[in-house]
Order: structure tokens, then sequence, then C-alpha cells
């Protein structure tokens, strides 16, 4: 469920439409449709079947109906993962009791920036340099060569795990 309508990338008006939301209060649903984020790790993924409720303060995002598309999920640490198979599709950091997108909405062509620190800025340009080691980032930081903003420390790569991976012969398996 979105607030916002100018961040739509397609939708299709209602004519009625009314969502019970936490507090008992009755939203109206003025069209269905479908908005693009940029994940933590810069890939747009889209999300279809969004409400756009021009009533609601904030964007919500129902764990159950992801779950319901074949969707997967796990909170642990003050982290919550989407994940389709063992892809992980997009994570959220627990800020109170409520878990915040690590993303951005895409409208058009430009992404809104949700959040920007310093954790953000070191994430971008790890996969901005092919997934170049924390050191090396922190040596061409030194020589000025990343911006002006100083680099953090770099969080779990999914991507350069599953980098690593291989596929191993079989053929020399001793069987049990």
């Amino acid at each position: 469920m979105c607030p916002h309508g100018d961040w739509f990338s397609t939708h299709e008006l209602l004519d009625v439409g009314v969502v019970l939301i936490g507090n008992d209060a009755q939203c109206d649903v003025v069209s269905v449709g479908t908005i693009r984020i940029k994940t933590h790790y810069g890939i747009v993924r889209t999300l279809s079947n969004v409400h756009h409720i021009p009533g609601l303060k904030h964007n919500l995002i129902s764990l159950g109906a992801l779950e319901t598309n074949g969707r997967k999920y796990s909170a642990k640490g003050g982290v919550l993962k989407i994940y389709k198979s063992a892809l992980v599709l997009m994570k959220g950091e627990r800020r109170g009791s409520l878990y915040i997108l690590q993303g951005s909405t895409v409208t058009g062509s430009a992404a809104v920036t949700t959040t920007s620190s310093v954790e953000d800025h070191t994430r971008l340009w790890h996969a901005r340099l092919g997934h170049m080691s924390e050191k090396g980032m922190t040596i061409l930081t030194k020589q000025g060569l990343l911006g002006s903003e100083g680099m953090g420390n770099l969080d779990f790569c999914d991507h350069c795990v599953l980098g690593k991976q291989k596929k191993g012969s079989l053929s020399n398996h001793t069987p049990y």
C-alpha cells in the first residue's frame, strides 16, 4: 500500500475499494498498480498489485502477500530478508517496531533516495567496482578516488559469496 500516486509505474483506477488497516480505520483505495524499487544492491524490482491509498502516512509491504506469491522471509538481528529460493530480493532494517526497506523508489528514470549513510555509500562503491574488497576500497579512499564521504564497514555481500561458488564434479565422489 502506498500513499504516493506519482510513484506508480502503472495503475488501474478502481470504482470502489476500501482497506481496513491495523487501527481498524477504513481507507479508500484509489487505484491498483505497480511500483519499481531499487534494492540495496542496485537491482530494480517491481512490486505488483500495490494499492494506492492517499490516506496513508507510510508505505506498507505485506509479508503475507509476499508469502502468498511464493516468497519467504526471515528476521534476525534487526534485519529482515525477503527471499525467492536462495536469492535475497529485498532487505529491511529494524527501526523501533518497524522494518524499513533498504532501497529507493524508482519514478520514471530517476531514483528517489530514502536513506543516505556511509554504509550505503560503501555498498554502492563496492558494487560499482565489481565487488572490490574492503581493503582495496580503503586504499582508493585514501587516494581520494571515491568521493569525499568516508568509507564504512562493508556488510556481508550475498553476490560475492554466490560469485565464489563453483560446481563440483561428482565423478570422483566416493559413495557412502
